[in-house]
């Protein structure tokens, strides 16, 4: 190894300092340059492949084959609340549509039913109202026995709560009782694109036509041991548990009362209780007892003193709550409107009756 490094050097040394002809020394090679084409090739380039150097634009994306599909968790389902015959379809699938943008129009008979039962009412009001004061003035002037007095008053107020009933009613629909007509107006809730139209004028649009959300099943036996021995029992519809299974529907029922027969015969909101050792823990001692109450997870139950009117009203609230998309705008009885309908002596008669 010593050897062949000494003869390297000397080898170098003999072509550094050598001093041989012009005409034996290799001539350096200038790179050829061709202004054309920018081609530049070098004089060692012997066996590597040369490409000329272009400006090419980049595309911007990517043509590829896919699926694309809405995010549903930003899908809002959009149903009539009442049944009725399509009588326009404003929008088509992939229009654009503004919150409050009107998407169909129906001729509803439910909704000529609420209108005519609004009118109805305050054609009766108008009289009870009347009789009203003349059974005051009649008893100012002693004509008129304090009991038939009485009897008039409950008549005034029994009109008095079936109009602001029927006026719920209406309401319920969207609709303003005093310019209600029979075509109900379905209305955008959100903005955004249209995914889909499942319906045509001239079809039948059923009311609830919402699919319930799926709910896990209840283990009554469970909740019979956990309520035994307290004023409290099961409702009578095992479908009333829906609310307190799908976390959904009992994110809605907190939101407050959402009608108002809820607040007349099951009380206002939604009362929660909290199970301990397997129990029921018992409300706080001094307040009344409330007719419902949810457990989360497990079931719904009443009070032993419920009426059938407030068993149904469980029922229907597991049915409203269970069909309500989780991003509709929702309006709920404030305490003020609950409170007037708890202290209506009408009210307190209807729900003395359908105990």
């Amino acid at each position: 190894m010593k050897s062949a490094f000494l003869i390297l050097i000397v080898a170098l040394a003999l072509v550094g300092c050598g001093s041989g002809s012009s005409s034996d020394r290799a001539t350096p090679q200038t790179p050829k340059n061709d202004s054309a084409n920018t081609e530049i090739v070098a004089s060692d380039s012997k066996g590597i492949q040369t490409q000329i150097a272009r400006s090419t634009a980049i595309p911007e994306y990517l043509d590829l084959p896919a699926h694309i599909e809405p995010d549903p968790t930003r899908v809002v389902h959009v149903f009539a609340p009442v049944g009725g015959r399509i009588v326009e379809m404003k929008v088509r699938p992939w229009d654009r549509v503004e919150k409050g943008q009107t998407l169909a129009t129906l001729e509803s008979s439910d909704l000529a039913r609420a209108v005519a039962d609004y009118h109805k009412a305050m054609a009766d009001n108008q009289v009870k109202q009347k009789a009203l004061a003349r059974a005051q003035d009649l008893l100012e002037h002693k004509a008129m026995a304090e009991k038939d007095f009485e009897q008039a008053q409950d008549d005034a107020q029994q009109a008095q709560a079936e109009v602001q009933a029927a006026r719920e009613q209406v309401q319920v629909f969207g609709m303003d009782p005093d310019h209600a007509s029979t075509q109900l107006v379905v209305k955008a809730p959100r903005p955004g694109s249209v995914l889909d139209v499942g319906a045509a004028p001239g079809e039948f649009s059923q009311a609830l036509s919402a699919p319930a959300r799926a709910t896990a099943q209840v283990d009554t036996e469970k909740l019979a041991s956990i309520v035994e021995g307290t004023d409290y029992r099961l409702p009578q519809d095992p479908a009333a548990h829906g609310v307190a299974l799908d976390p959904k529907s009992l994110a809605i029922a907190r939101l407050g009362s959402l009608y108002p027969d809820h607040v007349v015969f099951l009380g206002p909101c939604l009362v929660e209780a909290s199970v301990d050792g397997g129990r029921l823990r018992a409300p706080p001692e001094g307040r009344r007892p409330p007719l419902m109450m949810a457990l989360t997870g497990l079931g719904v139950v009443l009070h032993h003193s419920a009426s059938k009117n407030a068993h149904a009203m469980a029922r229907c609230l597991a049915d409203v709550a269970a069909r309500i998309p989780e991003e509709a705008p929702i309006r709920v009885l404030t305490s003020a409107e609950e409170q007037e309908l708890m202290n209506w002596e009408a009210e307190t008669y209807r729900q003395s009756i359908g105990r």
